[in-house]
Parts: C-alpha cells; structure tokens; sequence
C-alpha cells in the first residue's frame, strides 16, 4: 500500500496526524491475504465517511483502527506470535536401542509450522513437527552432544539448546527361575544334589519386584517395579484397576489394536490429560523377552505369575509386541496357564499387560 492510495482511502480524515502515520505503517507492513483485508475494511470505512461526512464516528473509527495494536510497526500486524521452546530435563542420557519416553517440550506463541534440529538427532530418534516432541528408539550409541532445536512459524522463530547422550546397552541379564526344588521324572519331590536341575544350581540374579504402587499424584494408577530389569510395569491387566486390580475385567484386543497408535497400550501415554498413566508418557506392548520375564516357573499350576507384583492376572495368553519371523502375520505370545512361549495370528484377541522403560 502506497502513501497516495493510503490518503485517498480517507486516512487524512484522522484527526491526529501521529496516529495517521501509525496506521500506515502498519498497513504497510501487511502483505498476502491480510493486505486484501485491511484495504477492503478501510476502503469501506472510507465510504461511509464519504456518505455521512457529518458524522464523526466513522472518523473515529479510522483513529481506533490506527491505534490499535499499541503500536507495534513490525511485521507481526495479522495476529500472533514467534514461537519460544522450552525443554526441561537435558541433558538427557539413553540406552541404545531402548525406547525413549517421550520430550514434549513448553510451547508459547503461535503453533509452530516446522521443528528442526541442528544437527540431526541421533539415529533412531525423531522431532514432531508441531509439537517438537522428541520420540523414538536410539540405535547408536554417542557421547553427549549438544543439539539446537528451532521451532519456527511465518511470525518468527525460536530455539532451545538440549544434550543427548546414547549409552550402549546392558548385557541381557541372566534371572533366576524362582525354581528352589528338584523332582524325579515321576514328579515325586527329591533331593536337588547331584540332580543338575535348576533348583540346585540356582543360577541367575534373584526376581525382585516392588509394587503395586500408589502413584502420589494419580492415587487411580498403580505400577510395579521390576527391581532387576528396571521395567516399570503396569500392575493391572488392560481393563482392570485398583491396588488388587478387583476393579473392572481383563479385556482381551488383537495385535494391531494393542500396538496401534493412540490405542491399548499407547492410550496410557495420553491419560491424566496429557501426563500419562501414573505420570510416564512411555507406555507400549512388551517385546516378547520382557513379558517372558514376569513368569514366575516355581509354580506348577495355573499360576504362573509373581501374583503379589501382578493381582488378578488372568491364567491365560499375553500377547507381545514382537512380530513371528516366521509367519509376519503372527506374533508371540506368554500363556500365563503353563508359562509357555508361542506364537499365533495377529488377529487373535488376547489380554495385554503394558510395560514402560
């Protein structure tokens, strides 16, 4: 917008000549669609000026239109602001090919369109581009180093410094099988020497687990800690609750479901508006070494779960996020009834027990 055509739409008519000038720079700086706007609503005002020239009001509102703002002569004149990020917690350590939970950062200002990080993240980790929360699983591991993470929109831009650090991981860890006792082929108990069975060599580090336990915050939510692996494990099966989980049933979901996004074990992530179930935003399906974990072999009956880490498990199969080589159209799976491994289609519907790193 020129000077000339800014006159000609009646801006003269301002009674103040500051107030004038303001507006036109303000005018100035609009461009696109908010430029076709401006000149059309003051093109409009003008018109009525020129129609009732005896009435103050719309001369007044041309000053009003002038003044608003508070003077901001920048280019931010269509509403908004640049984005800032803000993120808590760096530096960050993880473990190699160990899902993250979840970096969603502080945002204020306008919605970015892009979020970039310089230079890329580490292998295996990504940035939303809205939200610029950091997600994924590391594959590599690095030192710590030091990324820029810029949030951008059409109003401006801002960025947030943060460290990773990627730590190889830990050697698999060998557990017991709670197997204290020995029998003979019969299944007459016996003593263990000289048997070579598991209850006389008791190999491997000793299941310890605490829980369940009471979040402080979400007093609904309730977690057990498996003490030698370091998994955070919901204490209930999906679809029960409780500290003995005696509230609601087990709920079986086939494998897409448990898996998907935004479904089974990734709706914890977005429970407690946003926070995630118990506070961790880290929910998913455990692989099918994790789940093998929580059978407890000193058991030979239908209870093949440590039952006071896990209330009410059902004494049946326990589906795993970890695809059947063989046959991609099936997955593994736990039975909680003989403490057997296997694999079946994906389409079958069986219960579902979240894990968090």
């Amino acid at each position: 917008m020129t000077r000339n055509n800014f006159d000609a739409f009646g801006i003269r008519y301002a009674s103040n000549k500051a107030v004038s000038e303001l507006f036109f720079r303000r005018l100035q700086n609009l461009s696109g669609y908010r430029a076709a706007l401006a000149s059309l609503l003051v093109l409009s005002i003008y018109n009525c000026v020129q129609t009732f020239p005896e009435n103050n009001t719309w001369r007044n509102l041309l000053v009003a239109l002038a003044v608003a703002g508070g003077g901001n002569t920048g280019g931010n004149t269509g509403g908004g602001t640049a984005p800032t990020v803000t993120y808590s917690g760096s530096p960050y350590s993880f473990t190699q090919n160990s899902a993250i939970t979840k970096i969603t950062p502080s945002l204020t200002g306008t919605t970015p369109t892009g979020c970039t990080s310089s230079p890329t993240l580490p292998v295996g980790l990504s940035i939303n581009a809205t939200s610029c929360a950091i997600s994924g699983t590391p594959t590599a591991t690095q030192g710590a180093t030091s990324y820029t993470i810029t949030a951008t929109n059409s109003l401006g831009s801002g960025n947030a410094t943060i460290s990773i650090e990627v730590a190889a991981a830990l050697a698999p860890q060998t557990l017991s099988t709670s197997i204290t006792q020995c029998w003979d082929s019969s299944g007459t108990l016996i003593a263990c020497s000289g048997t070579g069975q598991d209850g006389e060599h008791q190999i491997g580090l000793a299941r310890s687990f605490t829980g369940p336990t009471q979040h402080v915050t979400y007093t609904s939510d309730y977690t057990t800690t498996d003490n030698v692996t370091g998994l955070v494990w919901k204490s209930c099966s999906e679809g029960q609750s409780g500290a003995d989980c005696s509230s609601g049933a087990a709920s079986t979901m086939n494998w897409a479901t448990a898996t998907g996004t935004g479904t089974g074990c990734d709706a914890l992530n977005s429970a407690n508006a946003g926070n995630g179930y118990a506070g961790r935003t880290g929910w998913r399906v455990p692989t099918i070494q994790e789940l093998s974990t929580l059978v407890d072999y000193a058991y030979a009956d239908s209870k093949w779960s440590f039952a006071s880490a896990f209330p009410a498990t059902a004494p049946s199969i326990y589906r795993s996020a970890t695809t059947y080589v063989a046959s991609t159209t099936a997955a593994w799976y736990v039975h909680f009834s003989s403490g057997s491994v296997g694999a079946a289609v994906k389409t079958n519907v069986y219960y579902v027990r979240c894990v968090s790193n």
